[in-house]
């Protein structure tokens, strides 16, 4: 089988929705933890490069299942690098109060916590490192921060609150628009919380793959706590 991309923008629940997907009897299975803030981190045949902003992907070669690879925006490149994969795109939503909790998953989840584990420190200090100016950043890092500031450590900006919130603000207040690029399935963002049998079907249809459990009740669960809450 040939590779499948889960193409989704940061705090849409990608990783966690690859490493259930990966459980299906079709696909090889993600080794995966679970954070303290209780976010999915996967680790795939590519070493999680192609969720960097700049790829450096190595060839690899797929066996007789599917290997799940999350990727943020990065299919055309998978797909030119690899001679065509299988594609599958969470879409960002289009209603009002799934923007708002999907803007608080990111800022919370990933923007406002440490990375869960050295492995995961290191890579994202090195996917940093390759859009940022200088290098000289790095010796101030440590492990324990949170990932906005390690953001802001390598633009080079003093870390105090008033700059976190500005920086977020200006880059994670909203969504860029949807890829131009013809995904094998594209998955709207409601559908994860009011129509998760529709997603059932069309991954059986388009990628032969049957579903294991009820893991996608997960993202309504999350959501209804979230709304009890605010």
């Amino acid at each position: 089988m040939p590779f499948l991309f889960v193409d989704y923008d940061a705090g849409a629940g990608g990783e966690f929705f690859c490493a259930n997907l990966s459980k299906s009897p079709q696909c090889n299975m993600l080794e995966s933890i679970r954070t303290y803030k209780n976010r999915t981190k996967v680790n795939d045949i590519f070493d999680q490069e192609f969720l960097k902003l700049k790829p450096h992907p190595k060839k690899v070669l797929s066996g007789s299942f599917y290997d799940i690879v999350p990727t943020h925006r990065n299919t055309p490149l998978a797909n030119e690098f690899l001679g065509g994969v299988f594609s599958l795109r969470i879409a960002n939503p289009t209603d009002s109060h799934l923007t708002q909790y999907l803007n608080f998953q990111r800022i919370q989840k990933l923007l406002r916590a440490p990375l869960p584990s050295p492995k995961h420190f290191f890579g994202e200090l090195d996917n940093l490192m390759r859009v940022s100016k200088t290098k000289d950043w790095v010796r101030d890092a440590r492990i324990a921060m949170d990932y906005i500031d390690l953001i802001l450590l390598a633009h080079g900006i003093e870390i105090n609150e008033t700059n976190r919130e500005q920086f977020i603000e200006q880059n994670f207040s909203s969504f860029e628009p949807e890829p131009e690029f013809d995904y094998s399935l594209s998955v709207p963002y409601e559908d994860l919380f009011f129509n998760t049998n529709k997603i059932k079907e069309d991954i059986k249809k388009i990628f032969s793959i049957d579903i294991v459990g009820n893991w996608l009740d997960t993202y309504k669960e999350n959501y209804d706590v979230y709304c009890s809450q605010t």
